[in-house]
């Protein structure tokens, strides 16, 4: 017999096995799959957000246009500084271009009740700045800050930039 042979019987049998089994024998067995705690998922939703205020705050510093949908990620203060600094790059020629993004958020700490957290973030990221009359240059942004988040919606949970506050 060859060999390809003796693996398609060995497979054969061991289908049959499996479908031979009672439904009584399957539902016996323990189960792996576990569902994430509520931190966790809480933590989660908290990297997200954290992800969508940043994509968005790029794409405001190469544009000097909040879009319409930045409410899904951003609101309160943080959302009143971002208009205001955009019109105001906007009104001086500036516009700035993330080259190379660099992210550390080093804490996030959540309220017992789930609806505020806190993250302390670290940007080290190396961006080209454009301005009016001027030849481009690139730098390094270094800057660390304290990001308070609110929960806005539920299922699934959803936290939204509320306030940012670049620490000295």
């Amino acid at each position: 017999m060859s060999r390809l042979a003796v693996v398609s019987i060995a497979v054969l049998v061991l289908m049959l096995a499996g479908c031979s089994r009672s439904s009584d024998e399957t539902a016996s067995q323990p189960t792996t799959e576990t569902t994430p705690d509520s931190a966790t998922v809480m933590r989660e939703a908290v990297e997200r957000a954290l992800a969508d205020n940043l994509t968005l705050s790029r794409r405001t510093l190469w544009t000097n246009e909040v879009p319409i949908s930045a409410r899904s990620s951003t609101r309160g203060a943080a959302l009143i500084e971002m208009r205001r600094s955009a019109a105001e790059r906007r009104r001086d020629g500036v516009r700035v271009r993330v080259v190379e993004p660099d992210l550390r958020i080093d804490a996030i700490d959540i309220d017992p009740s789930y609806e505020h957290a806190t993250a302390r973030i670290v940007l080290r990221d190396r961006v080209r700045i454009a301005q009016r009359g001027r030849r481009p240059r690139v730098e390094r942004a270094h800057a660390r800050a304290h990001v308070q988040l609110r929960r806005v919606g539920d299922e699934p949970p959803h936290f939204v930039v509320w306030q940012v506050t670049v620490a000295r």
